[in-house]
């Protein structure tokens, strides 16, 4: 059985060293656990496709423009249309490279909407209109803003 009277020995003893040691071992815990996290979900980026990153990338600006991390996004694609555009893409844009166009055959967009729950203000529509018709190069009259 367990003598209580050594445990608080040591505890008296060794109970700061033991504090030390726990915590540094809890720390690298987490420390390896987040390291861990953020890689497979870089991995998950890179093995997309094209739209997909496309409609993660503007998923993402929508949440920051309109201040609402739950903003939805849908994607209308073209399937007849071909791009002519030279224009730098979305990922070129936001991550400031010099990356190939991607705006492809596959990437052609006839149409967007957008549900956010800040999407009602005037201001928050505006800018996710003007970041969506300049970005897809698509009339603002082929992109639905609708606040909830």
């Amino acid at each position: 059985m367990i003598d209580t009277p050594q445990i608080k020995k040591f505890i008296k003893e060794h109970g700061e060293a033991f504090l030390i040691v726990l915590l540094i071992v809890i720390l690298v815990a987490v420390l390896l656990t987040s390291k861990f996290s953020s890689g497979s979900a870089k991995a998950s980026y890179s093995s997309l496709s094209e739209r997909e990153k496309l409609r993660y990338d503007l998923t993402s600006a929508v949440r920051t423009i309109s201040g609402d991390n739950e903003a939805k996004i849908l994607v209308v694609w073209d399937e007849n249309k071909p791009s002519q555009s030279t224009s730098p893409d979305i990922i070129t844009m936001f991550n400031n490279t010099n990356a190939q166009n991607m705006t492809s055959n596959s990437l052609k967009v006839s149409g967007v909407a957008v549900v956010s729950k800040n999407a009602s203000k005037a201001d928050v529509k505006v800018k996710i209109t003007y970041l969506l018709s300049n970005l897809l190069e698509i009339s603002a009259d082929k992109i639905s803003v609708i606040g909830v």
